[in-house]
């Protein structure tokens, strides 16, 4: 697929939890940095308050990725490659490289770095109407859930995608198809 991609949640049992974050995703028309949303917490060492994270579906993606560490394990929004991203400089993660980045942060230098080949970023906010659809790892979820299960949840996305007037697919990420043949409006 040749989209960006924006992991809502990315921990195993992500399904409850991720139908509210995308609520307010979509009735904000916005993805918004943490500074944005107001979370004092910068629990993100590349990210920090104002970045937000996609992940370049069109780039390889190795075992250490952001495809595998966060877009095979939930729901993710698809954007257009046509926005402005920063593509962050390329650092092979050890101690010494943190100490150096924290350092430049702590003089205020500026500078994005990630270990991910396949991250780029946004500074503070990408709006929805970028937004080209909708992406869930279908075998992974099915690892752990009924059918049924997964076709509720689809149900509940799309509905909600319909409600806030966002026409766009949902893929099944393991294979680019889209699932409309699985969730019945």
């Amino acid at each position: 697929m040749d989209f960006y991609a924006h992991t809502i949640s990315s921990y195993d049992d992500f399904m409850l939890n991720d139908l509210e974050k995308l609520e307010d995703i979509l009735s904000s028309g916005y993805l918004l940095s943490r500074r944005y949303l107001n979370l004092n917490k910068e629990d993100s060492l590349f990210n920090g308050m104002d970045y937000i994270s996609l992940c370049d579906l069109s780039k390889r993606h190795d075992d250490y990725s952001s495809y595998y560490l966060y877009t095979t394990r939930g729901l993710s929004l698809l954007f257009d490659k046509n926005i402005d991203v920063i593509i962050p400089n390329y650092i092979i993660l050890n101690d010494r490289h943190l100490s150096t980045i924290q350092k430049m942060h702590e003089l205020g230098l500026k500078g994005r770095y990630s270990d991910l080949r396949d991250e780029v970023q946004v500074k503070d906010k990408l709006s929805l109407e970028y937004l080209k659809g909708a992406s869930i790892p279908l075998s992974n979820i099915q690892k752990n859930h009924s059918d049924d299960y997964v076709k509720y949840y689809l149900y509940f996305v799309k509905s909600m995608l319909s409600y806030y007037k966002f026409d766009v697919p949902i893929y099944n990420l393991d294979n680019n198809k889209k699932l409309d043949k699985m969730i019945k409006m």
